[in-house]
């Protein structure tokens, strides 16, 4: 008995998006989303495909859920086009009245029945839940979910763009000396995290670093002698052209930085060595 409804109607109330710069802000309301219009602009704005959207939508409603309903629940949210809302159904299992181990996963054969006369024992019944009770909290959770979709999907978009020249390779997820190795074979890094681009000087590759603090800076400074052309602060980075000119200056200067680098990293390297020691001798060879 797959789906089986309350007459109940429950409306995504309280959930709406709206665009902010390049963000995205979840905000509770008193009034259900015209979500046609949030997904049909959203899609518009990221040029994404509305089954992108929709997807976040129902993954947000049913993580909301969960907050309320407990993580064992099992829960399926479609967005139902015709009365523009994302209904949640919760199924549970139809068990002897009193074999009831799990209100969140089963449901007695005797209240089964009051909803779904036909129900019999073994079946899974879907009730439709009412989605305006998660609140606030489980709403700006459920942003999160949102937002992540949608930056994975325009990553997903950036690669399929440019997988044929060969130009993006994705690489799987790898433990740090795996990720070390990659980064080695590179010819250039363009890094966000400082961890990155410690990796990349190490390996003798020329590195382009956006900063978000002055961390970047320091280190470029202590093993290059400067953080010009190597950094660029966050805050100073008005257009993509301003990345676009650091890193063709990288390309223009490619021997020299790599010449730079040869001079000042064998040093460094054979000094964290030297500090591994003296910390090992402290501690076992007393």
């Amino acid at each position: 008995m797959i789906g089986q409804k309350s007459l109940k109607k429950s409306h995504l109330t309280g959930i709406e998006l709206r665009r902010e710069g390049n963000e995205m802000t979840l905000l509770e309301n008193d009034v259900g989303a015209e979500l046609k219009k949030v997904i049909s602009g959203v899609s518009r704005d990221k040029n994404l495909d509305k089954a992108v959207i929709v997807d976040a939508l129902e993954q947000a409603v049913i993580h909301a859920a969960r907050r309320s309903l407990g993580a064992t629940a099992d829960l399926e949210a479609h967005y139902n086009e015709d009365t523009d809302e994302i209904e949640l159904f919760q199924f549970r299992t139809v068990v002897e009245d009193d074999d009831v181990a799990n209100d969140a996963t089963e449901i007695a054969l005797a209240d089964a029945q009051k909803m779904d006369p036909e129900s019999v024992l073994g079946d899974a019944l879907g009730v439709k839940v009412d989605t305006a009770k998660f609140g606030r909290i489980a709403a700006q959770s459920a942003k999160q979910i949102i937002v992540q979709k949608v930056r994975d999907a325009e990553r997903s978009q950036i690669y399929e763009e440019f997988k044929d020249p060969k130009r993006i390779v994705l690489i799987p997820e790898q433990n740090a000396k795996k990720q070390k190795y990659v980064i080695s074979k590179c010819r250039f890094m363009l890094a966000l995290r400082t961890h990155a681009s410690i990796g990349a000087y190490s390996s003798y590759v020329p590195t382009l670093v956006t900063a978000y603090s002055k961390k970047a800076q320091g280190i470029a400074v202590d093993l290059l002698g400067t953080a010009d052309d190597f950094i660029i602060p966050i805050a100073s980075m008005k257009s993509k052209d301003r990345l676009v000119e650091g890193f063709r200056w990288l390309i223009d200067n490619e021997e020299k930085v790599k010449n730079l680098l040869n001079r000042r990293i064998p040093s460094y390297i054979q000094g964290a060595f030297s500090a591994k020691d003296e910390v090992s001798s402290l501690f076992f060879n007393k």
